[in-house]
Order: C-alpha cells, then structure tokens, then sequence
C-alpha cells in the first residue's frame, strides 16, 4: 500500500502508527498509516487508490465527524481495516512545537504515537526533525507533566469520587477510578523518560521499565480489581506516594512541594488500609 501511495503526487512521507508499529497486533488489530505532503492529491486519486486496493473495490473518504474531530480515509485490504489519516507536511512539522501548551490534552496522547511510528516513506527526512525535536525536551517538561498528573490524582481523591460516591453515579465513579490508575501510569512512564507513553499498552511495556517501585505493576493490577472504593482509594494515594519518593531518589528536577503536601494530606484524611 505504501509504494502504491507513495507514487501519488505530492505525498512526501507514509508511516504506520498503532499496535502494528509497537509490534503487539494481534489478528484482531486494524492498520493505521499516516501520511502527509507538500501538496496532497485530491481526493478523487486518493479514493481511486484505496478502492483500487480495498477487498470490496471501494474505501470511505475522509470526514469531519461531532466534536471538530476527523474520520481517516478507511479501505479493507486483504481482509484487515487500513485506516489513512492525511494531512499537510505542515501538520506534521508542528508536532511538539510549544508542547507546554499541550499538556493535558489530546495532543500529548497524539504526541506518544510519534515514538513508536514505523516511517514506510519519507525522501526528505522530514519524521527525523520531528523526532528529534521530541527526543530532546528538557527534563524540565516531564516535571511539570508530573506535577499535573500528581494534582490530578489529588482532585479525583478529594472531590471526584467521593462526589460521585454520594450520587451513586456508577459512570463517573468507573470514570474516576480509570484517570487514577491511568495518571498513576503516565508519572510511571515520565520517569523513565518517556514523556508521551502509549498508556493502554502499560502492561506490555511496564516490564521494561527499570525506574518503579517495587511491586508496582502488581499493585496497580490489584488495585484495577479492588471493589472496595475506599481501599482503591488508599492504594491510589499510596502508589502516588511510592512515586514522588522514587522521583525524589531519581529525578534530576525538584517536584512541586504544594501538590506534594496536598498528596499527603489526602493520605492522612483517607487513613492506613487496615486499622
């Protein structure tokens, strides 16, 4: 597919994104691919190559979908969903430019995807500037990455669930429980620099971690499992304690003394898991 796309005017660089490229698809796994350039063909050679590909002789275009967000360009080839998302040469030289500015929202997800590409396509070097300039953040960025993700845990501790817990909202307090873990992951990943991880592919990748607490993968399984809201609670505070102490011991840059004294008072309000 890709030497085919590659032969249409104006694409400049093709890569493929997801479970393909970090090597843990499974049968069940679509293809996603990007691909940019200076001047994109138009629509009408692009739907020609992808229905020229697709088992079925015909592909979904691109389209705006709720929400401002973008539905890829989607084809069946050989029996797997090959999913195309186009943009300009410019889009994708933008990426991590001001990453300040994108903590915390879709964007840094986005960003995790650029370590893990495999570039099919690329004559003019253009993914090598790109992740070179993500290579290089300061370490300085991934204290402040830190420090929202430890604030955040703080917030659903004290607020979130409890909140959620009195209203009896089953939804939100599953939603609650899910950011915890998922923050608690993400801190995990900034202190073994990488800033931007792939959080849903955690249990692959924890292994290879040399910077965790001792136990920590267990524990964060365990604490998935808990029913007991306010034992899940407990260990949340207690694994982002395990944390911030190890940051002290490995990190180069001081973490916020504010969230972390927040953090504590939290632990004290909740109390041991056992009398």
């Amino acid at each position: 597919m890709a030497q085919v796309y590659g032969r249409l005017e104006g694409v400049d660089w093709i890569a493929v994104s997801g479970s393909t490229a970090r090597g843990n698809a499974d049968e069940y796994s679509d293809l996603e691919m990007w691909a940019t350039g200076g001047s994109l063909p138009d629509l009408a050679a692009r739907m020609a190559v992808l229905s020229g590909l697709s088992d079925t002789g015909h592909a979904a275009p691109r389209e705006e979908a709720k929400g401002g967000m973008t539905r890829p360009e989607a084809a069946v080839i050989s029996g797997v969903a090959v999913y195309v998302t186009v943009g300009s040469n410019n889009d994708l030289l933008s990426v991590g430019l001001e990453i300040d500015k994108n903590l915390g929202t879709p964007m840094e997800a986005a960003i995790a995807d650029f370590h893990d590409l495999v570039v099919l396509h690329d004559p003019k070097g253009l993914y090598r500037t790109v992740k070179q300039r993500l290579d290089d953040y300061p370490v300085m960025l991934g204290t402040k990455v830190i420090g929202r993700l430890l604030q955040e845990i703080v917030d659903l501790c004290a607020n979130a669930v409890p909140r959620a817990f009195r209203s009896q909202n089953w939804m939100e307090l599953l939603h609650a429980r899910s950011a915890g873990q998922e923050a608690l992951l993400r801190i995990a990943f900034v202190l073994n620099r990488d800033y931007f991880p792939r959080v849903k592919d955690a249990d692959w990748l924890l292994d290879s971690m040399a910077q965790l607490p001792e136990g920590f993968a267990e524990r964060m399984r365990l604490n998935a499992r808990e029913e007991s809201i306010r034992v899940a609670r407990v260990r949340l505070i207690a694994l982002a304690r395990d944390l911030v102490q190890l940051a002290r011991d490995v990190w180069p840059e001081p973490l916020s003394e504010t969230v972390v004294a927040e953090l504590n008072g939290i632990a004290e309000e909740l109390g041991p898991l056992s009398p």
